[in-house]
């Protein structure tokens, strides 16, 4: 399967699984060492917030969309680095399953919005949270690991 590295980069950033610190140091550490770093990458690297991040990659995800043929979905890729995020605790379950029924519910997933919402449903009645916790992580699973290799995708990344 292809990879494209801005699609890439947007999907940690507007997540926020990827902070100013992490966007910033990983553009400065490929404009050192390429010899003409794309403009994207400059403007990345000075990007102070989430639209500045959008602004920087908007001519790259085009690039790569002309690249592809057609749009590139990342809402699975989404959909994971929230899973991620409730790992590394970012989110309260509850809180998790609200924004990852979110994701889900914004059309590009493949993962219906409503199997979340049914999990946070139950935890508001009171159902157990250990059990809900683990269906949501079994149900999310894979769109974690697509994440991950999203990550180990943009570290090894090179221009």
């Amino acid at each position: 399967m292809d990879k494209y590295i801005a699609h890439s980069v947007l999907a940690a950033v507007v997540t926020g699984f990827w902070n100013k610190r992490d966007w910033q140091a990983w553009a400065d550490r490929l404009i050192i060492l390429l010899n003409k770093p794309g403009v994207w990458l400059l403007n990345l690297s000075t990007a102070s917030d989430k639209e500045d991040v959008c602004a920087a990659l908007m001519d790259q995800l085009r690039v790569e969309e002309l690249k592809k043929g057609g749009r590139i979905y990342i809402g699975d890729t989404r959909l994971g680095f929230q899973l991620l995020r409730f790992e590394r605790g970012d989110y309260t379950l509850a809180e998790f399953l609200n924004v990852a029924g979110d994701e889900a519910d914004g059309g590009t997933t493949t993962l219906g919005c409503e199997k979340l919402y049914d999990l946070l449903n139950r935890l508001e009645a009171g159902g157990d949270a250990t059990q809900i916790a683990n269906e949501a992580k079994e149900m999310v699973s894979e769109y974690a690991r697509k994440a991950i290799g999203e990550l180990e995708f943009i570290e090894k990344y090179e221009g």
